[in-house]
């Protein structure tokens, strides 16, 4: 029987355009660990959300942009890189290699190079090894009172 999975989580910016008529679905069917998240544009994500996502299990966290100049929104993806960076620096102080975290300007429409993306960062988590636990259990933060 094999090893449990990495555990990979993916936000990425609905403009990007990755995923139509249920793709995303056999996707991540054939890839265990990964789930994908749809934002509406990367520069929704925050710092808090990142390290949640951590805290929730996931070995890793790839936040997939528009490039700089194509971002709809303007500045998301420069907000996005900077909110990556600042979630990278909370690793680091918890003494959690910051790199679990990686921030990607993909081309609109390459499933091609999410794929490829994916089996670079699965055998770099791997070489890190397990993540030290960063929050109190799920059940905990919400059974406990204020």
């Amino acid at each position: 029987m094999d090893k449990n999975p990495i555990k990979i989580v993916v936000y990425h910016c609905t403009n990007l355009r990755l995923f139509h008529n249920g793709n995303q679905r056999s996707f991540v069917r054939e890839r265990p660990g990964i789930s994908l998240v749809a934002i509406p544009c990367s520069g929704k994500i925050e710092a808090h959300h990142l390290l949640k996502t951590m805290a929730g299990g996931a070995q890793g966290v790839i936040v997939l942009a528009c490039a700089e100049k194509a971002c709809q929104y303007l500045e998301g993806s420069k907000r996005s890189r900077k909110r990556v960076d600042y979630a990278r620096s909370w690793l680091q102080k918890l003494g959690i290699e910051p790199e679990r975290f990686k921030f990607v300007h993909l081309p609109p429409m390459d499933v091609a190079a999410l794929d490829s993306l994916l089996k670079e960062f699965v055998s770099e988590l791997e070489s890190f090894g397990t993540v030290p636990p960063i929050a109190k259990t799920q059940t905990e933060l919400t059974t406990t009172p204020r």
